[in-house]
């Protein structure tokens, strides 16, 4: 394996507190979609219910819930479809009526006109052909419009005598829905339910004695087990701070619970995953630090092997201070410029527990 060196170097590093955690769905960011009354289930306009796993938007009309009628009911439906049958044939006639009036009011025009160019009638009786010609005008389109509005409400009319239309909420994708078209469904039944994963929540538990380390933080990070290699910032929220803190504190475990919001949460997240949630509560100017992974535990002893000159590697016992991510802060042991292996850095201590494997001079 090929050895890697890192140089020991003065760093700015962040002291964190570190608090066990687990990512959670935030406060309205799911919804169940339930029928306000039993009925049939039927789909919306597209013809299509949204199954587990499709993307919805807010406002989206999901499905229709069609309850049915009880008799008295029916009978008042069809009264109504009576009436408004007989006034649908009002308007058809007052449509024909006003169109016919205007047909004869634009021949009457052109026949005016006509006798006026000749000198057989007067201004007067042209101005009042003009006149007649622009009322029947207007008479026939009102009628038009009445008949177009009409038209509507039959299109509309066509469908169920009533569905009651199933919206969502908000905006994200469908996670259970259990029935299928045309399937009787209780009231109160949940039919859909929908999360938003644009946004996650990280909650824990802090000492109610670190409140204070808690309270003065700028910032932090959160990790999780199951996505390794990923760090994730903590939003700022509204009023500024970057954490929620509960006003009770647990008088079991004398901690308060803790919570933050993910500023850009990954697709991979996935809610009640094990965190670390890592506060940042000082920053501390290190005269020395060098990668974590220099470090190699000897017998519960921290050490690292510094390269002394070409493959002549020196074992130091150190004493660290505080860990920054992947860098860690070397309080006594390691001297600022001084090169330490990194990757490979166990392969030395294996070598240096057989000297002969390194010939001579090699120190440990």
């Amino acid at each position: 394996m090929k050895l890697l060196l890192a140089k020991a170097a003065p760093r700015r590093l962040v002291r964190h507190l570190i608090v066990p955690a687990q990512s959670r769905l935030p406060e309205g960011a799911q919804a169940e979609i339930a029928a306000p009354l039993a009925g049939r289930l039927l789909a919306p306009p597209d013809g299509h219910l949204p199954s587990s796993g499709e993307e919805v938007k807010e406002g989206q009309v999901l499905g229709f819930v069609e309850p049915p009628l009880a008799a008295p009911d029916l009978a008042q439906l069809q009264a109504l479809n009576l009436e408004f049958d007989m006034k649908a044939l009002e308007v058809v006639s007052a449509v024909t009526r006003t169109q016919t009036k205007l047909q004869f009011a634009e021949r009457e025009r052109e026949r005016v006109a006509r006798l006026r160019e000749r000198g057989l009638s007067t201004q007067q009786q042209l101005d009042e052909a003009d006149r007649d010609l622009a009322l029947a005008r207007s008479e026939e389109a009102s009628a038009r419009t009445t008949k177009e509005a009409l038209d509507r409400l039959i299109e509309r009319r066509s469908g169920p005598a009533l569905r009651i239309a199933l919206v969502s909420p908000l905006h994200g994708t469908v996670v259970s829905m259990g029935h299928v078209q045309g399937e009787s469904v209780g009231g109160n039944e949940a039919l859909f339910r929908v999360l938003d994963a644009s946004r996650a929540w990280v909650e824990g538990r802090v000492s109610e004695f670190d409140l204070p380390l808690v309270k003065a933080a700028s910032g932090g990070t959160v990790t999780f087990a199951a996505l390794p290699g990923e760090r994730f910032d903590v939003a700022r929220r509204e009023g500024g701070a970057p954490f929620f803190l509960a006003p009770v504190v647990d008088a079991a475990s004398r901690s308060v619970v803790i919570r933050c919001e993910l500023a850009r949460p990954s697709p991979d997240l996935r809610v009640g995953m094990l965190a670390d949630l890592e506060i940042a509560i000082a920053e501390l100017d290190a005269a020395v630090a060098i990668p974590a992974e220099a470090v190699v535990m000897d017998q519960g002893t921290p050490t690292a092997y510094v390269m002394l000159d070409g493959e002549l590697y020196q074992k130091r016992e150190l004493e660290l201070g505080i860990r920054d991510g992947d860098l860690v802060e070397v309080r006594h042991g390691l001297a600022a410029g001084e090169h330490v292996a990194t990757r490979g850095a166990y392969v030395v201590k294996l070598a240096a527990l057989s000297p002969a494997s390194f010939g001579p001079g090699h120190q440990h």
